[in-house]
């Protein structure tokens, strides 16, 4: 698996530039973007090529696999065959709730001014989907309820709400992973973005082009706001999978097995889901995909060390290993990864490796679906 870091040309926070969007609830001719400057002026309206003239198909189940392959076909016919890989779909992923359905509808409209129309908006339930299709007519969507078990960690500021948002962020994983295996690239983005540019001709161009994964560093951590998986290995087969289906698995640990499982913060005993946060899920997964081995400093760092996760000889996960320093400076240094761009990897780099062998750590591979 190669991994490359890459600054995409995104505005990540509002700046000079603001987009606004101009719509009729019905998704009439009238629908317009406009871009305006930070002072209000030169209000040009921009073409928006399909948007209000074209209505998407019902909504998508993607927890099950009729409905992704359906997804695949909707992309395809929206323009979304890879260029550099034959037969090979690429779909631009965004993921929202509700209340994020105009940021959602916003990004969908920038893309589309530089004629990206293969995008997909993920929600947590069927009726969602609805609601957004009912005031944006044009934009496909789909559904997936994600891992269960969010609410057993309900409790002193953790609302229905919460729960329904962690769910939603858990699905974001299963459905990556799910495309993935159909052997798809997947450009998956936050919503909450200003789109400057057309991000594949960077991404298709050396030196991203020798990556099967592209994200961008944050500190010691990743950040998941950009990420492009390149697909087209092996149905199944790809080290990406693999680091994927490991992030759902670091979920499932502490979400669906007993009471004892449980995350809790140190000082107050009270469960904490602060141990699973994607970003240090997804660090952890990279850095154990490198060294071959689970490796979980960012969970650990997060909850209590007695927690039976750490413990011995109750049956845990057996990490850190024995002999090693269980300290928390100690383990806060395993919890970075070694970032190297394809034209300083070296050679036989287990990390950079062109062909992926299975880790001995993975065990047998998780059900898709």
């Amino acid at each position: 698996m190669r991994l490359g870091v890459g600054t995409l040309v995104f505005a990540l926070a509002f700046g000079s530039w603001l987009a606004c969007l101009h719509h009729a609830p019905t998704g009439g001719a009238g629908r317009v973007l406009r871009v305006l400057d930070h002072t209000g002026r030169g209000t040009t309206p921009l073409p928006l090529p399909l948007a209000g003239r074209e209505a998407a198909p019902p909504p998508f189940d993607l927890d099950s696999p009729s409905g992704l392959r359906a997804t695949l076909t909707l992309v395809a016919s929206r323009g979304g065959w890879s260029s550099e890989r034959p037969g090979i779909a690429d779909i631009v992923l965004l993921t929202s709730d509700r209340r994020g359905v105009r940021l959602a509808a916003n990004t969908a409209l920038q893309l589309r001014r530089f004629g990206i129309a293969h995008t997909l908006v993920l929600m947590g339930a069927e009726a969602d989907c609805g609601h957004a299709q009912a005031e944006y007519m044009w934009l496909a969507a789909g559904w997936s309820r994600g891992l269960r078990g969010f609410g057993r960690y309900k409790g002193t500021g953790f609302s229905q709400s919460d729960v329904d948002l962690w769910a939603l962020w858990s699905a974001k994983w299963l459905v990556l992973a799910r495309l993935v295996e159909l052997r798809a690239s997947v450009l998956a983005l936050d919503t909450d973005m200003l789109v400057l540019a057309d991000p594949y001709p960077l991404l298709r161009a050396p030196p991203l082009s020798r990556c099967s994964l592209v994200l961008p560093a944050e500190g010691t951590r990743v950040n998941l706001g950009i990420m492009y998986v390149r697909g087209g290995g092996r149905a199944g087969m790809s080290g990406v999978a693999s680091v994927l289906w490991d992030v759902v698995r670091r979920l499932r640990l502490f979400l669906e097995q007993g009471d004892e499982w449980l995350l809790r913060d140190a000082r107050s005993g009270r469960t904490s889901l602060q141990g699973l946060w994607d970003q240090g899920l997804f660090t952890d997964a990279i850095q154990s995909a490198i060294l071959g081995r689970h490796l979980y400093p960012y969970t650990y760092l997060q909850s209590d060390p007695r927690h039976v996760a750490w413990n011995r000889t109750g049956g845990g996960l057996e990490w850190p290993a024995p002999g090693q320093d269980r300290a928390p400076k100690a383990v806060a240094r395993l919890h970075r990864v070694q970032w190297r761009m394809p034209r300083e990897r070296e050679q036989g780099d287990p990390a950079c490796s062109g062909s992926w062998r299975r880790p001995r750590w993975l065990g047998d591979a998780p059900a898709a679906f």
